[in-house]
């Protein structure tokens, strides 16, 4: 949690670099919220943590929503990006029945101390990792130093650079309806002139002579 909040105080501190506000946001277009807040809870309910199989399926049903919240918002930026990192954790996790955590990232990251514990009460959310574990390369294996002091998979990477992506997007400021169209071209010389006129290289000679 510490490090997605991290990532959108960098996102919105970049937007503002770009000339962007965040009262442009009142234009970023997000469907179905709902399930994405729904998605979340599933993940901070303490039960989704637990060992037992209500709790796999809690989590997994989590990410079936934040999947579905991610498909409908495909259009905005970054959602490509969040929907792959979706994809990749729920996969090391199903596969795993839950995330697989590296214990030389955990001590990298500070947090050696959280080995015993994770050890013994790992859960569907976090387990530490074994010789059983399979697609590691998924689990959480990217150390993030203190202040942070956080593991992270690269599912979270692709994630949090989705999320930051949006941010950054949508406190751009909205293009004006002719500068989305583009500039009005000029007319070709000669059009709107009287066509009767023609060129005046065409026209005949006078030939009569003022007296």
């Amino acid at each position: 949690m510490r490090l997605i909040l991290a990532a959108i105080v960098l996102a919105i501190a970049l937007g503002y670099a770009l000339r962007g506000s965040l009262r442009n946001f009142s234009g970023a277009r997000i469907r179905w919220p709902l399930l994405a807040l729904a998605g979340l809870a599933l993940q901070l309910w303490p039960v989704s943590a637990s060992s037992s199989a209500l709790g796999f399926a809690l989590l997994m049903a989590s990410f079936a929503l934040l999947f579905a919240f991610g498909v409908l918002n495909i259009r905005n930026p970054g959602f490509p990006l969040i929907v792959v990192g979706l994809c990749m954790n729920a996969l090391v996790i199903g596969v795993n029945h839950g995330m697989p955590v590296q214990r030389k990232a955990l001590i990298r990251s500070g947090q050696g101390s959280t080995l015993k514990l994770l050890a013994e009460e790992g859960g569907a959310k976090h387990h530490l990792a074994g010789p059983g574990d399979d697609l590691m390369f998924l689990g959480d294996v990217i150390p993030v130093p203190m202040p942070v002091g956080q593991v992270v998979s690269l599912g979270d990477v692709f994630t949090y650079a989705g999320v930051m992506w949006f941010v950054i997007a949508s406190m751009r400021p909205a293009r004006r309806p002719e500068e989305a169209a583009g500039s009005v071209d000029e007319p070709p010389a000669g059009e709107g002139a009287d066509p009767d006129e023609g060129d005046p290289q065409d026209r005949p000679l006078d030939t009569e002579q003022s007296a």
